[in-house]
């Protein structure tokens, strides 16, 4: 058994710096790498099987394209009420999908599938601490910040586009050619217009992401997060993390890029919790800015808090070990969302980069040199720092 830290695994697992979007082989070849890296260290892992529906991004995306030709189509023959069955269309399927999170027209396509988990007991074991990672990638026409930017537009672009397509409904009974003309035009420029601008463009970003000449790489989207946690099973391993009452099971998830699916299926499959449970899921660590917490995680329609006294202690270790205080940002869309949905206690940590913070990622921007490796060792070292702590301390 070779005698690694992050620094080596990093430079080791090439896999972890290409594009892996769900349903390719390249993802199911990162699966197979890291289970075999696992065994290579004498660490028995299992898989969890689930069912994925690995395009359902760009299917939502197409979705969205046809909705917006409809519109469009709609507007030009003047005919309201095609444009209000096609709206309504559009926000039932939207609601079910990341509201609810109930498959529609993503099931179209379906593909077996399976995330890695690797338990280490405890002698004693008072509680578990599940800490999580996503072996998947994702391209997008515009990184996740931008596309907040457009999904927060959505709800005012679909409520005008209701509210024109009504207008242009009822514009024939005033008999009235001003009014049918006003109510083009109005539909043109503050109604359906924007609600067809809106559906194409979310449409074609979600759609054409797969087409980009220069993906994501994944690494820090979430390449480096993997290697920490790899990091972390060989320390276990090998005793270096002497836990007594905690119980530590370490989860490689995929899906995550198609809404969380891989850490939903998890959280639904697992009938056994026979302790108290609290979950530290990773996302862009080992860049070269500061440590980042979130203090809300969710979906385009749904955020829920992060925990704040796991958000407190995950504070403290990284104060611990580098003498600073991490940033504390808004939102994220994470795993962890997946937890906190069924009520568990759970937060993110990362890290920011010094010129870009959270920008840029899901395109070509996101590549291996904006990994730091030594931030990936020290990344472990604040989890081992606060899986000590947290040992010791007793249950809220």
């Amino acid at each position: 058994m070779t005698d690694q830290n992050a620094n080596d695994i990093w430079a080791e697992m090439d896999v972890l710096r290409t594009p892996r979007p769900n349903g390719s082989r390249a993802l199911r070849c990162i699966v197979d790498a890291v289970d075999a890296w696992l065994a290579g260290q004498g660490i028995a892992g299992q898989s969890h099987a689930f069912t994925l529906r690995p395009f359902s991004m760009e299917i939502l995306g197409l979705w969205l394209l046809l909705g917006g030709l409809l519109l469009i189509l709609a507007l030009a023959i003047r005919r309201g009420e095609v444009a209000l069955l096609v709206i309504l269309g559009l926000v039932a399927v939207l609601v079910l999908e990341t509201r609810f999170l109930r498959p529609t027209v993503t099931a179209l396509v379906r593909r077996p599938a399976r995330n890695l988990v690797v338990a280490f007991p405890a002698p004693t074991p008072r509680r578990e601490v599940i800490l999580c990672a996503h072996l998947d990638s994702k391209t997008e026409l515009l990184d996740h910040e931008r596309r907040q930017r457009l999904l927060d537009s959505g709800p005012a672009a679909m409520a005008l586009g209701v509210a024109g397509a009504l207008f242009l409904s009822i514009a024939p009974l005033l008999r009235s050619e001003m009014a049918a003309e006003l109510a083009y035009y109005m539909n043109l420029f503050l109604g359906i217009g924007p609600a067809a601008v809106y559906a194409l463009s979310m449409g074609a970003n979600l759609a054409a992401g797969r087409l980009r000449r220069r993906p994501s790489s994944g690494a820090v989207d979430n390449g480096g997060a993997v290697v920490v946690l790899l990091d972390l099973a060989r320390r276990l391993q090998r005793g270096e993390i002497p836990l007594q009452h905690t119980a530590v099971t370490l989860l490689f998830t995929v899906g995550e890029e198609a809404q969380m699916q891989g850490a939903l299926a998890y959280v639904r499959d697992r009938d056994d919790w026979p302790l108290p449970v609290q979950v530290v899921n990773l996302e862009i660590v080992g860049q070269n800015g500061s440590y980042a917490l979130w203090v809300e995680d969710g979906t385009a329609m749904r955020t829920l808090d992060a925990d704040a006294d796991l958000n407190d202690a995950l504070a403290r270790a990284v104060q611990a070990e580098t003498g600073d205080r991490p940033t504390f940002a808004e939102s994220i869309n994470s795993d962890a969302f997946a937890f906190l949905r069924r009520g568990l206690p759970a937060a993110t940590l990362g890290s920011l980069d010094r010129e870009l913070g959270e920008a840029d990622l899901h395109g070509p921007l996101d590549h291996a040199d904006r990994i730091e490796p030594a931030r990936l060792a020290q990344t472990a070292d604040i989890l081992t720092h606060f899986l000590l702590a947290h040992d010791v301390n007793p249950l809220p």
